[in-house]
This record gives structure tokens, sequence and C-alpha cells, in this order.
């Protein structure tokens, strides 16, 4: 074991060791006692000799108690000299044991006490430069540093990390007594600069069980650079609360503008976050070609709350979290792929089991722009506030450009709103799939209330729309969708079997080339339609059961009542591709 020894009224008690006095075998040479105050201290010329002598390492954590507060001493010789107040220095040093953490309180912090109603942020005391010095530390000896309960202040920018730090550091980590109990206050004169500047110099973040707090609009918590360095970092158990902008910011290089490569493994785990008066983006990439592993599990996301916004492609998923109150004033999407040049890598991202209250006209989910890659949608749950929402108004856009777009898969799912797809280039996608499976949607009564398209830009570019076992806001008696609504704008139907829902009103849908029609019948009895006739253009092409009649020339084809009679709603209509 190793032995730690304890300066106790003048007394060099070993710990872990009865409290016995170290005694100095026959022939050894006489044993010379550490420093006894910090007056000794200030004079001793080897210091670190001394704590090697006692059995100490870097690691451990030397303080000088003064009263209630303590000062951390380091062990190492050149760099014992810290400012100490006055009436300490006949104080009686103590090794204190650390278990390889830095106490941020044993620098003498005393923060206010967070509690409701409590005092002003920023009253709270501003522990710029200790937490500064603590952070270099921990770095220094791979220590973790723990921050006390209470709310503390920070003022200077990249007082967590800096800039300018250089060279490579493995490991940072920085804990707080609990999300509710530890409140970093960050209180910058420009909202512009972060409280953690990761300029690629620290590998494996790892940041957790506080609240960060921010009364200057548009804070920025986190900006990191990684090319090589920075990456696999961790952020959990933590609150985002008052007005920031971001949270973790990912840049180019601040001297060269390079891309960089390597921002890789972000994870957030029961992250939470109040911000309602400004939007906030939890996480913005802004750079990089290899955006790969970015995860977040068990996230609280209130207010108005971007997860991510990534410009160049990404690995993305999000499972189990909950976005409640959404209420941005104004147009917001919770999750932004934008489709920036970038070396075509990794595109791909899952959200599983997202409960969203949908509560303005400006809250919408997703936005994407990728070129290629695939996203998959599963559980998601948007019931809970479809009376605030306009029938007809999209929540998910899919932006299609040149290449061969994105399979969009959105499965076992309350889907309200509506998906708007965008072919929005001359050279447009033909490749993109969207699939809905097993999905109940409540603002339509049909795939084509349902799925608004925009083919101007490419109008002979129609993505498949498929939805296999889904259901509608029309009548419980109705039976499921199972059709391809792209076939019926006139893509190409890339399937065997096929059952659509048509209007019974006499509006005109088109089918794809070849179709050959088996039935129309009622959604609710499945039995034959009596009293209704399919038309194409001026010829009555209705099928007499048994007896499918080829639709070759891809025609808009026309469901009709007869003269006389009165048929509204749907009608399904089986047919083969």
């Amino acid at each position: 074991m190793k032995r730690r020894d304890l300066l106790l009224g003048g007394a060099l008690l070993p710990l872990g060791h009865g409290g016995a006095a170290r005694q100095t075998p026959d022939g050894a040479q006489p044993f010379t006692p550490p420093p006894q105050n910090a007056q000794a201290l200030r004079q001793a010329s080897d210091l670190g000799g001394h704590l090697a002598a006692m059995g100490l390492v870097p690691g451990d954590c030397f303080a000088l108690m003064d009263g209630s507060r303590y000062a951390l001493l380091p062990p190492e010789a050149e760099d014992h000299d810290l400012p100490l107040p006055e009436d300490a220095l006949t104080q009686k040093l103590r090794v204190l044991p650390s278990e390889g953490q830095i106490l941020l309180a044993s620098w003498g912090v005393a923060p206010l006490s967070p509690a409701r109603n409590g005092p002003d942020p920023r009253s709270a005391p501003d522990v710029s430069e200790a937490l500064s010095r603590a952070v270099a530390r921990a770095m220094a000896t791979h220590a973790e540093l723990v921050l006390p309960p209470g709310m503390l202040r920070v003022r200077r920018p990249g007082a967590l990390l800096a800039r300018s730090l250089s060279g490579r550091h493995d490991g940072l980590r920085i804990t707080g007594a609990g999300q509710q109990s530890t409140v970093l206050v960050y209180d910058p004169e420009d909202a512009s600069e972060p409280l953690l500047w990761n300029n690629n110099a620290v590998l494996g973040l790892r940041i957790a069980r506080m609240t960060l707090y921010t009364d200057v609009p548009g804070a920025v918590f986190a900006r990191i650079y990684g090319s090589g360095i920075s990456q696999d970092h961790q952020f959990i158990d933590m609150a985002f609360r008052g007005r920031w902008g971001i949270g973790v910011e990912m840049v180019p290089d601040p001297d060269t503008g390079s891309a960089g490569n390597n921002n890789s493994e972000f994870l957030f785990d029961r992250v939470h976050s109040g911000v309602y008066l400004d939007p906030f983006t939890l996480l913005l990439g802004r750079s990089s070609d290899q955006n790969l592993n970015y995860w977040f599990h068990n996230c609280k996301l209130w207010g108005w709350v971007t997860i991510a916004r990534l410009h160049k492609g990404g690995h993305l998923h999000i499972s189990d979290c909950d976005v409640s109150g959404y209420a941005p004033k104004a147009p917001n999407y919770l999750v932004e792929l934008l489709g920036d040049d970038h070396a075509r890598g990794v595109c791909a991202c899952t959200i599983r089991s997202l409960r969203v209250e949908l509560k303005t006209a400006q809250a919408l989910v997703l936005r994407s722009e990728w070129p290629s890659g695939n996203i998959e949608i599963a559980g998601l749950d948007l019931s809970s506030q479809t009376y605030r929402m306009t029938p007809g108004a999209p929540v998910i856009d899919l932006a299609l450009g040149e290449g061969r777009g994105p399979i969009l898969s959105v499965s076992d799912s309350q889907f309200a709103g509506q998906l708007r797809v965008i072919n929005h280039h001359p050279r447009g996608s033909d490749q993109a799939l969207i699939a809905f499976t097993r999905c109940s949607f409540f603002h339509g009564a049909g795939p084509d209330e349902v799925v608004i398209y925009d083919g101007s830009m490419a109008p002979r570019r129609i993505p498949d729309m498929i939805f296999r076992d889904c259901r509608g806001a029309g009548r419980r008696d109705r039976g499921l969708w199972d059709c391809n609504l792209g076939a019926l704008l006139g893509g190409a139907c890339r399937i065997d079997s096929h059952q659509a829902l048509q209007p019974a009103d006499g509006s005109a849908q088109r089918l794809p080339r070849g179709a050959r029609i088996e039935a129309l019948l009622d959604p609710a009895t499945l039995a034959p339609t009596p009293g209704l006739r399919l038309w194409s253009g001026a010829r009555d092409v209705t099928p007499e059961p048994g007896r499918p009649l080829p639709v070759s020339d891809g025609t808009p084809l026309a469901l009709r009542p007869e003269p006389g009679a009165a048929l509204t709603g749907m009608c399904l209509l089986r047919y083969l591709a």
C-alpha cells in the first residue's frame, strides 16, 4: 500500500498505519522532516524530494487549511509558491488524500446556494482564475476535477479550456455534485466566445453532473476543432438553462480554415435543456468530412431547441428522448441534415422513440438535404398537440438534389402534419425512397393528403413513396393504406402487387405504364363498389371480375359515379404493376 503521511500538530504521522510516528531504522540516514507551514514551504529547496520521501505522488492533493478555506499546493517544487492569505502563513500543512480527485473547494472557492428564489447568479463569485488553474492541474495529473455544490460564476471565456492550449492532452474529467446542485454561471462580455475552446488539444473530454446557466443571449458553451486529436467526448447528466445559443459547436481550423476530419464520438446522455427565449442548438457541426458517431440518449430537450444541425453529413443517433414545450417563435427544426459539399462520406441518421410536443406552427421535426444515405425514424410520437396544428402543415422537409437521394423510412409512428418532398434540381433524384410502415396519420384521409410533392424542377424524376399498413384520419372502418403514391404521380412502379385509396369524386390520378387494374372495392366491406366506374380519358375501363384490363398509355384515371349515384369518400383500387 502506498504510504501517505499526515502533518498534524507538528508531528509526522503515516496515514493507514495506525497513526504511529515514523521511525528511523538502525543504520539508516536520519529523516529530514518536510516543511511544517507555509513559510517553510516557500523556503523549501526540494519540495518534490520531500514529498517523494513521504511516498506521495503528483496525483495527491496537498492543501493548506485556513479556517474553512483551503488553498491547493501542487507538489512540484517549481510550482508550489502560490499566493496565500497572510494570516495563513503559520497554519499547519496537511496532506489530504484525494483518491485521484482535485477538489475545487480546496482552492478557497465559496459558492452561493443555487436554491430556488436564491441569490442573483451574477452575484456569485467569479472563479475564472481558480477554475483555469485547477483544469491545468487536472490535465497534468490525470485527476478528476470536482466542482462543489452551489453557484459559481465564470466571466472569462476559455476558463475551462483556452484556444491557445497546445500539444496533446489525453483525458479531462470535470464533475459536479449533481445537475440541480452545481450551477456554473457563464457571464462573458462577448457571447460569441465560448467557455470551453478545444483547439485540437484534448482527447476524451468528460463533463458531468452540473447545470450550465447564462443570462447572455446566444452564449456558446463549447467550441471544438478536431484533426487527429479532438474526439471521444461525453456530456452526461447536464442541464442548459437561461439564454444559451449553442451547446457544442464543431468548427474549422481557426487559423487556416481547414475542415479537419475527426470530430468524432460525441455522447449526450441525460442532457436537459430549458432554453425558451432564444434558439438553442445542442450540437452544431460546421466542419469535418468525418462527423462519425454522435449519440443522444435519454435527453429532455424543452423550449426552443435544435438537437443537431450538421452541415456535412454525419452518423447521428437519437433515442429515447423527449421534446416538451417545443414552441419556437420562428421556423425551427429539431434535426437539420444539410447538404454542404463534403467528401460524400457517411450520411446516416436514426431517430427512435422520440416524443415531441409541437406547440406552434413553427415547431418542425426534420429537414434533410442529404444527397444519399439513410434516415430511419421509428416510434416517433407527435400525438400530444395535434389540436394545435393546421392540417396540411409540413413537419418534415425532404429536399432532393442531384444524386441518388436518401432513403427515408418511418415506421411504427404517430404522425401529425405532412411530409413535404421537393425535387428541386433539374437532374434531381429518381432513386430516393420514402417508406411509411405501420403509421397512424392524424391529418390526412389518404396518402395524397399526407405527402406534399413539388417536382416542378424535375417532373420526370418522381421517387417511390410507399405506404404499408398505415391508417389515416378517415372512417374507422376504412381499410389500411397499401400503395405507392410515387407511382400514382407518374413515377416508376417498382413493386409487383399494389392497392391504393383513390378519391371517388372524379379527381384523376396517374397510374404507371403497364398497370393492370384488377378491382374497385369499397374500403369498408372490401366488396366491389356498385355505381362507380373507372375512366381513362373518354373510355370506360372499369374491369369485370376476373378480367383485368391493361392500361398501357399512362393517362390519368378518374373514378366517376354512374348517373344518379351519390358516392363520396374513397375507393380501394387494386392493380398489378
